[in-house]
């Protein structure tokens, strides 16, 4: 009965460690880590002693407050691990290194004490570029252009490269062109519309005739940011912008620096790159000044 019980006790260890992992991007460095594990802890520390203090006037609240609060602090305290170990370029799966005896021990070491040498990983995720023009209040002004070979997309907006018939045009989606009436103005009364393409309801495409100058064209008259492969181009240097829990990181190669960067004084160099941390309001500045 007893081993029964471990062996499904393990197999709910197991799955919920792999669904928070599976739920996990991003990374945080070793600063951050240890101020929020700081957090979760005193957090732990208060529940303890008011449930002591409930417990001992026989309140029924404690198991209550522990049903409801425990969830998300272990869910915060995993997930916190697992973006350590992204840090430092590791699966999360090592968590499971913190349930073996001595060798946790040197895991915590590492968590705590190990700086990240790795500027850039596979675990790197990149800010959604519209979504935080938007939380800056920038978004009627900046717009944000992804490519990818010859297709690309305006403000999430999808324009697929076509050749139909000996006609070079690009088309999108009616429906959501509509969602965005400030891109659907410009497109109808700056660019030239073809045969749209055949569809219905949702697939229903609006076709533009393509040149090579078009792209160049939008860009400019849109005042538009340019994304590739999840970075940033400015004159021609990639930037990797990317979330930290509570601030902002720019990271760029440290040779040919665009121009507009040298002002960036409060950087750590790792590698061949530098990475500058910035607040909310100081990436609303960067926007504004480099765009």
């Amino acid at each position: 009965m007893q081993f029964r019980n471990a062996i499904i006790g393990i197999f709910i260890s197991l799955t919920v460690t792999g669904i928070v992992i599976r739920c996990t991007n991003g990374r945080i460095d070793r600063n951050n880590y240890i101020k929020i594990k700081s957090i979760i802890l005193l957090c732990l520390f208060v529940y303890s002693c008011v449930s002591i203090f409930l417990y001992k006037h026989r309140f029924g609240l404690p198991a209550v407050i522990g049903i409801s609060v425990s969830p998300v602090l272990i869910f915060q305290w995993m997930r916190l691990t697992i973006l350590r170990l992204h840090d430092l370029n590791l699966s999360g799966w090592y968590i499971l290194f913190q349930y073996v005896p001595i060798a946790n021990l040197y895991y915590l070491c590492i968590l705590l004490l190990k700086k990240t040498d790795v500027p850039i990983n596979e675990y790197d995720i990149s800010i959604d570029y519209v979504q935080t023009l938007k939380k800056l209040r920038l978004d009627s002004n900046i717009h944000c252009i992804k490519k990818c070979g010859k297709d690309f997309s305006i403000d999430n907006i999808e324009f697929t490269y076509r050749r139909d018939n000996g006609i070079v045009k690009i088309q999108c989606s009616k429906m959501e062109l509509e969602q965005n009436p400030h891109i659907e103005t410009y497109v109808m009364n700056n660019l030239e519309k073809t045969e749209n393409a055949s569809g219905y309801g949702r697939e229903y495409k609006i076709s533009f005739l393509y040149t090579d100058e078009l792209f160049n064209k939008i860009k400019k008259d849109l005042n538009a940011i340019l994304i590739k492969d999840n970075f940033l181009i400015l004159n021609e240097s990639e930037i990797l912008i990317r979330k930290n829990i509570c601030s902002y990181q720019l990271v760029y190669r440290a040779e040919n620096i665009p121009e507009s960067l040298h002002s960036f004084r409060n950087y750590t160099e790792l590698r061949d790159y530098r990475i500058v941390n910035l607040k909310k309001e100081d990436l609303r500045r960067f926007f504004e000044e480099n765009i």
